[in-house]
Order: structure tokens, then C-alpha cells, then sequence
């Protein structure tokens, strides 16, 4: 299955977990920083973020740091 930029921001978290699992691809393009922040904000307001518990929110974190290359590695 691939995944747009458009459609990741209302990705599932189970969505989220097969594409660090390998099992889903997402293409994901964008000029920079100016297209990369606002698209994290929504994904995160759809996740709803604040409301998740640490298990949840580590696969999120995970997801967008390899899927945008934005925020700290480790």
C-alpha cells in the first residue's frame, strides 16, 4: 500500500506501526522545512497526540522522524 503525504496526516497508528515494520510504504516529498512543520502539526492533531499514552506516542515519534528526517535521533 502506499501512502501519500496527503493521506499520512489522517494515518491510523496501526498505519504508523506497518510502515516502520516494513509492511506499508509512504511516499512523502516536500521543499522543506516550510511543508514539513505544518504537515507534523496536523498528523499530530488528528492523532490526537496529548491524549496518547507513552506506547502509543513512541511509534508516532518514531514514524515522523524517519518519514519527515525532522527531530532528534535516538
Amino acid at each position: 500500500m502506499r501512502i501519500t503525504v496527503q493521506r499520512a496526516e489522517s494515518m491510523s497508528l496501526g498505519r504508523m506501526k506497518g510502515y516502520l515494520e516494513g509492511s506499508v510504504e509512504v511516499e512523502f516529498t516536500a521543499a522543506g522545512a516550510k511543508e514539513i512543520y505544518p504537515w507534523v502539526e496536523r498528523l499530530l492533531e488528528g492523532r490526537k497526540y496529548k491524549r496518547l499514552g507513552k506506547a502509543e506516542r513512541d511509534p508516532v515519534k518514531r514514524f515522523l522522524r524517519e518519514i519527515s528526517g525532522s527531530g532528534r535521533r535516538g
